[in-house]
């Protein structure tokens, strides 16, 4: 928390920024080819949610008529290529683990993202059947915590008549950030932190770099604090299961694929995106043993 408190009040006030003042991009999103797809992930530049947080998100997106490849792609991105996030890495760790994370959050960020939407318009009809007992429950989830957090509203379509009105509505979108940041950061630091203890103990070899991408994958770890987490796996020696964790524990988590799953009703997608995400890493983990 000490290390990453000052990266969490930059991103909640570069993200409320850019919510306020380039909140017209979202418009883009709405098209399916590849540029609206890369607007999805320039979205998350400036945003600092975990995956957990940037699922919902990513979900009021879709409601608002958004399209899956660009809110897949701001929902992976956020986590994994939100600037302060690039910043930490560049700082904390050496050359080569940095490099790792800024280009397997593009190939994750932006090209798988985008190939899991390709193929999720091949199994997708217009005669769509009822979703099933796991998507239904992830959608009524998903929709009593929009509700809480009033997700749809970080979305500010507000006139800016003054500098003044800027600043405000500005001041106002950071709150609404650290409403939702502060709480889950905080708790889910000291959840993690047990988890972590509890997993079972894994060594720089291959079976470790399976063992520790499964529980990454599913896990949930808020922002950033896979880059310290990271740094004591290097200074340890476990090289592998550092780029491991630096690439699925951000990407996303348990809760944030059920949340995707209901909020587009395709189970697919989510098992698809979250098998590419443990794919990416465990091929990354064998290059870096």
């Amino acid at each position: 928390m000490l290390i990453v408190w000052h990266a969490t009040l930059l991103g909640m006030l570069l993200g409320g920024l850019f919510l306020v003042a380039g909140a017209s991009i979202g418009v883009i999103m709405k098209g399916s080819g590849f540029r609206s797809h890369l607007a999805g992930a320039a979205m998350a530049l400036a945003q600092p949610f975990c995956s957990c947080c940037a699922a919902p998100v990513g979900s009021a997106l879709y409601r608002k008529g958004a399209s899956l490849g660009p809110v897949l792609a701001f929902t992976v991105s956020s986590p994994m290529l939100n600037i302060t996030s690039l910043i930490l890495a560049t700082v904390l760790l050496p050359a080569r683990f940095a490099l790792l994370r800024i280009l397997a959050g593009i190939v994750v960020g932006v090209f798988i993202t985008y190939a899991v939407s390709i193929m999720a318009k091949s199994w997708a009809s217009e005669n769509e059947t009822r979703p099933g007992k796991l998507s239904g429950w992830a959608t009524t989830l998903i929709s009593a915590y929009s509700r809480l957090f009033h997700f749809e509203s970080l979305f500010s379509e507000a006139a800016m008549s003054s500098p003044g009105t800027l600043i405000s509505n500005w001041l106002s979108m950071v709150w609404k950030l650290a409403r939702v940041m502060i709480p889950v950061l905080i708790i889910g630091a000291i959840l993690a932190s047990y988890i972590v203890r509890a997993t079972p103990t894994a060594g720089n070899t291959l079976p470790g770099v399976i063992i520790t991408s499964i529980f990454a994958t599913l896990l949930m770890a808020p922002t950033w604090t896979e880059i310290p987490l990271a740094a004591r796996f290097i200074n340890d020696g476990l090289t592998g299961i550092a780029a491991v964790v630096l690439i699925a524990l951000p990407a996303v988590s348990l809760p944030c694929l059920i949340i995707i799953a209901g909020a587009v009703r395709s189970l697919k997608v989510a098992i698809i995106l979250g098998l590419a995400v443990f794919a990416v890493a465990v091929l990354a983990g064998i290059m870096f043993l």
